[in-house]
């Protein structure tokens, strides 16, 4: 009983999986920097009650995005400062979050500015 039990709700989180990156691939860019940036959140709230699972979803949800993005707008490296969990890693998720929305928007100053607060940020131990 226990392993269906485990069984259904496996299926239910892939489900869930399959239903998310449906309504993801719908989305516009910007809508789907939105719901990052949502996700984010999420996984700060789940990083303060030490919510691994939950957290391990909300990384799930980046990936499924990150598929349906320009490369040049660097989720991998969001998803790999998520895993790092710690203050900086928060700084410069931030930073590329912003500097994901400029692209879309076409603001390369902007971008550049952000650009070099990625480099001074990473560059400082």
């Amino acid at each position: 009983i226990i392993g269906e039990i485990f069984k259904k709700s496996s299926n239910d989180l892939n489900n869930k999986n399959i239903k998310d990156e449906n309504t993801y691939s719908i989305m516009n860019e910007a809508n789907l920097l939105t719901e990052l940036t949502k996700i984010i959140g999420e996984i700060d709230y789940a990083e303060t009650n030490n919510e691994k699972e939950t957290i391990r979803i909300q990384v799930e949800k980046i990936k499924s995005i990150k598929d349906l993005l320009p490369a040049n707008r660097k989720i991998d490296e969001i998803i790999f400062h998520v895993n790092e969990s710690n203050e900086k890693s928060k700084e410069i998720i931030s930073i590329l979050l912003l500097r994901a929305f400029s692209l879309l928007n076409e603001d390369y100053i902007k971008v550049q500015e952000l650009e070099n607060m990625l480099i001074r940020l990473e560059s400082e131990n």
